[in-house]
């Protein structure tokens, strides 16, 4: 009865959202004919823009414009994948989107992909153009005279993407691996709880997901954190700790950006990039192995107990770079559409190992790999979506958590706009402001959805072939759809006014549309980290201070808040010696 229900809801929430996952850079010196350039010029316009057409029809209109142009190019070309893909233990290397590397045909999960690129270049973009964060003025000056004005700004840079991943994707708990045991004939026991569709760390959700459900845990931060710092040609790594027994995976810190010949420490369970020696300074990985104590910095003082900051000085010297990079990256068929920019600046979609590689062994650093986390990504959203077709329970709670942000309701729309930096109304078309405050129903009215045959065709909620009991179950599930969405829109609406610097807008969404209206809601975290931000933009630290303290009681980022608390008590005591 409850599955009956909930494909109807899930029917009308989507409206034909296609939730499957997305499945070497190089120039090439071929001319383009003119139908060509035509077919992947309107392709890559596709791409940019898939927020103006009807999602799945403009997806394989992508498609199809790409087959065109590849079916008639030139295949002179050399491309070879990249030599760490032999690397990759055997159970990964046989999964099908890296037999099809080769392959010259375009399909939806490439579309994903290209989005998913898409996305990031847009966010990234605008965030580019954002004034740089006061905090770090005096030490990036500074480090501009030390180093000169383009390592300055790219770290600058760095600093602001880092920022806008932490203050837009709420922190999820980082759960351990699940435990393997009895795993079939053909499996590798490692991967057994991933085919079983268990959580785990780091691969519940591809990035584009992450983005689009504003929450994930440290490594899915990670993951957008580096796909926006590509976009801007800016490699940020992943360093890991090589535990003793070599059988064992490597343990990720945290995130690295590596300017020049430099790696800035940018840890994403805490929030914060690692603090260097001066004040409003980020540390480098030189610098904290020259002097450890930075690490023992970060130990904090909690109720009750220490919190330790989980990196020992002597596990330095074990270090592995992980590079993210899903199969898209090394696949021909991104390496030709990257070869023939359609844009400025152009898509970023391959990854480029081998320079890198390089970059790396100067800053002494030997050991690097591909991070497994992607394709372990594709192996979980493959089996849970096969999971959902077969299990009502499964299928309402990726309804509420996840296929709401899909396809043509005014939350998805919204949210695409809102990635894209589309805030207000261009051209006569509504921007996410407009679509999102459309998704917030009024709560009288989501209370009457039950009762009231009215308030149910205002909405748009007709009754098909269900009987009583299917009936009600869909009247509930929309009721609960609709709270979610309006909860969604509350925030990001404060999000948009805050980075517009509307802040007194943004500090009434965040205080009474989120926190005042839902106590315990979903984004109270999250809704109270951005608000103690926003109090530490108009200098009010005190009241910025007893916000993290309060925030540390309820979120996974508890030690990363107690640290921004004990840095503002520190600023608040140096502001008043100075005035004494």
């Amino acid at each position: 009865m409850l599955l009956a229900g909930s494909t109807l809801l899930v029917t009308m929430t989507l409206a034909g959202c296609d939730s499957r996952p997305p499945s070497g850079s190089g120039r090439l010196t071929t001319p383009l004919t003119a139908s060509q350039r035509s077919s992947i010029d309107t392709a890559m316009d596709y791409v940019s823009r898939l927020e103006d057409f009807e999602p799945r029809q403009g997806m394989m209109q992508v498609a199809y414009q790409l087959n065109r142009w590849l079916e008639s190019a030139s295949d002179s070309d050399s491309w070879e994948p990249s030599p760490l893909l032999d690397d990759l233990p055997s159970a990964l290397r046989g999964l099908p989107p890296l037999s099809r590397l080769d392959k010259r045909e375009i399909t939806l999960d490439d579309v994903y992909y290209l989005r998913e690129a898409s996305w990031m270049q847009s966010i990234s973009q605008w965030i580019s153009e954002m004034e740089q964060l006061p905090e770090n003025d005096g030490w990036l000056e500074a480090l501009e005279r030390a180093r000169g004005e383009p390592h300055s700004h790219e770290v600058g840079l760095a600093m602001r993407l880092f920022d806008w991943t932490i203050q837009n994707i709420q922190l999820n708990p980082l759960l351990d691996f699940p435990q393997s045991e009895g795993a079939p004939p053909g499996i590798d026991p490692v991967y057994w709880p991933l085919y079983q569709a268990r959580p785990g760390p780091g691969y519940r959700t591809w990035p584009w997901q992450t983005l689009l459900f504003g929450r994930g845990d440290a490594w899915q931060r990670a993951r957008v954190f580096a796909g926006l710092a590509r976009q801007q040609q800016i490699d940020v790594v992943v360093l890991a700790v090589q535990p003793s027994d070599s059988s064992d995976r490597p343990r990720p810190w945290l995130t690295a950006a590596l300017i020049d010949d430099q790696l800035y420490l940018f840890d994403t369970q805490l929030g914060l990039p690692i603090p260097g020696p001066e004040p409003g300074s980020i540390a480098t990985l030189e610098q904290v192995r020259q002097t450890p104590k930075l690490l023992r910095n970060l130990d904090v003082r909690a109720p009750h107990k220490v919190l330790v900051y989980p990196m020992q000085a002597d596990e330095l010297d074990r270090l592995v770079v992980l590079l993210d990079a899903g199969p898209e990256a090394f696949s021909y068929r991104m390496h030709r559409i990257e070869s023939h920019p359609t844009s400025s600046p152009p898509l970023v979609l391959g990854v480029q190992p081998e320079r890198l590689i390089s970059r790396l062994a100067a800053c002494g650093l030997q050991r690097v790999q591909l991070w497994h986390t992607p394709l372990e990504t594709w192996i979980y959203r493959n089996t849970l979506n096969r999971r959902a077709e077969k299990d009502p329970e499964l299928m309402m709670d990726l309804m509420l958590e996840e296929w709401i942000f899909e396809g043509d309701m005014p939350l998805a729309r919204g949210r695409e706009l809102h990635l894209r930096g589309r805030f207000d109304q261009e051209n006569g078309r509504d921007g996410a402001k407009a679509q999102y405050l459309r998704a917030r129903v009024p709560d009288a009215k989501i209370a009457q959805i039950g009762k009231s045959p009215k308030i149910r065709q205002e909405l748009g909620i007709v009754r098909g072939r269900q009987n009583d009991l299917q009936w009600e179950v869909y009247l509930q599930s929309t009721e609960q759809v609709l709270i979610r969405a309006k909860q969604n829109a509350s925030l990001w609406l404060g999000l948009i006014h805050f980075a517009t610097g509307r802040l007194d807008d943004a500090r009434d969404w965040f205080q009474i549309r989120c926190l005042d209206a839902h106590e315990d809601g979903p984004w109270t975290p999250l809704a109270r980290y951005n608000l103690a931000r926003l109090y530490e933009r108009n200098n009010d630290l005190a009241a910025a201070r007893d916000l993290y303290l309060l925030t540390a009681r309820d979120s996974p980022q508890e030690h990363g808040n107690l640290l921004r608390a004990r840095l503002l008590r520190q600023r608040m005591e140096s502001d008043s010696q100075r005035k004494d």
